[in-house]
């Protein structure tokens, strides 16, 4: 299986190798995350994935206090979208030569809440503060998917074994079978 270049099918493979190929594949994948995370045992595994979890909840308790601290600046931050979005027309809005009614009265309450606001500081603060949430969220995928990926293994791994096993049990009876005829 290890030949065989990935993502290379031939039309002439059968569907039951590309299958095994994927399977293959992903052993790989398990094999070098438990090498790499230094996992030989069934509660080594079952600590990292404890650990995982706890870094998530506390992945999910910053993000709550991010949620908290741009719902409390919404008008802030919607004001500040308003104005960016009609910026390139806004001369135009007040004289009431473009736009519909209901964006001039949008860009007048957006106007209205921004005065007397530092608003390039709190375009900055917006930005960070959703560039913060994005790295909380991003973070959260990558422990999902590792915490999926160990739970994959811990399921799957005493089929494994069971089915090492019989390979092995079935090359030691064929070793014996060649070695008497060979005699």
């Amino acid at each position: 299986l290890g030949c065989v270049e990935k993502n290379r099918a031939t039309p002439k493979q059968s569907a039951m190798l590309r299958t095994e190929l994927k399977k293959f594949e992903y052993y790989k994948e398990q094999h070098r995350y438990l090498s790499r995370n230094g996992i030989v045992h069934q509660d080594d595994l079952q600590k990292r994935i404890n650990g995982l979890e706890f870094q998530l909840k506390k992945l999910t308790k910053t993000r709550t206090i991010l949620n908290t601290q741009k719902k409390r600046n919404t008008k802030l931050y919607t004001a500040i979208a308003t104005v960016e979005h009609f910026s390139p027309v806004a001369v135009f809005l007040p004289e009431g030569k473009i736009g519909t009614v209901e964006e001039q009265r949008k860009w007048d309450e957006a106007q209205e809440i921004l005065k007397g606001e530092d608003v390039p500081q709190i375009s900055r603060e917006r930005a960070e503060l959703y560039q913060r949430i994005a790295d909380v969220n991003r973070q959260m995928r990558e422990l999902r998917k590792e915490i999926r990926l160990c739970e994959t293994i811990s399921r799957t791994a005493p089929q494994l074994q069971e089915q090492l096993r019989a390979v092995r049990d079935e090359n030691t009876i064929g070793g014996d079978q060649q070695e008497h005829e060979r005699r």
